[in-house]
């Protein structure tokens, strides 16, 4: 549900963080998605904090797809940026951030991501999302791409990662969803990982609990 703010800004007239905060109701996230869209952005919390206004870190960007033939949405991947070394524990590369320096509206979010001074921001069409990252000065500005279960990615080209999650059934149907996501610049550096395990240089995985990700050295200010 959104609640009414009347102010001289559009921005104003909605509040996707009404209900966050849940006492007997499950908590609301401010989500992004065009009505009747098929993809749905969030920010993904610190688990088991059941108010997610409250949550003091953020631990990855999920993109959720939506389905008539699912009575729920359904991650397809996740994405998260870092700097530093490579790590693949959600808890070790989850960042602190303060809802004084985040933007939120049904159209558009933007974040700073403090552990790392990224700044993320994302917004959504009908079929796809488009994320921008504004990096620190740093020689390993890295984004990571996650799928949980009976997943395949891999690297294509220069620029591009693909690939696909399994669903369990609905309706007596098991789902396939598919992505296919472009970079705007080369890597400089890549790998994958299973697990915990990484593997550097290595453009493919499947299984669960696998990833991609991609670094790059960056300038201050360089999206």
């Amino acid at each position: 549900s959104a609640g009414i703010v009347y102010g001289q800004d559009p921005v104003d007239y909605v509040n996707p963080y009404i209900g966050s905060i849940g006492h007997l109701l499950t908590a609301t996230t401010p989500d992004v998605q065009m009505p009747r869209g098929m993809i749905r952005v969030i920010p993904r919390t610190t688990p088991g904090i059941r108010d997610t206004y409250l949550a003091a870190k953020i631990y990855s960007f999920p993109v959720i797809s939506l389905s008539n033939d699912f009575s729920a949405g359904l991650g397809t991947f996740s994405l998260m940026a870092t700097t530093g070394d490579i790590k693949v524990d959600e808890a070790a590369n989850a960042s602190l951030f303060d809802h004084d320096m985040e933007m939120v509206t049904p159209y558009y979010y933007s974040v700073i991501l403090d552990d790392y001074n990224i700044e993320v921001e994302y917004t959504v069409t009908d079929h796809s999302a488009y994320y921008r990252f504004t990096f620190p000065e740093t020689k390993n500005s890295n984004l990571l791409l996650s799928g949980l279960q009976d997943s395949e990615l891999k690297i294509i080209g220069e620029n591009v990662v693909e690939g696909y999650q399994t669903f369990g059934k609905s309706r007596g149907m098991s789902r396939k969803l598919y992505f296919h996501s472009e970079f705007n610049k080369p890597f400089k550096t890549f790998g994958s990982w299973t697990g915990k395990e990484i593997t550097s240089g290595v453009k493919e995985k499947a299984g669960s609990n696998i990833g991609i990700y991609a670094s790059f050295p960056t300038t201050k200010g360089e999206q």
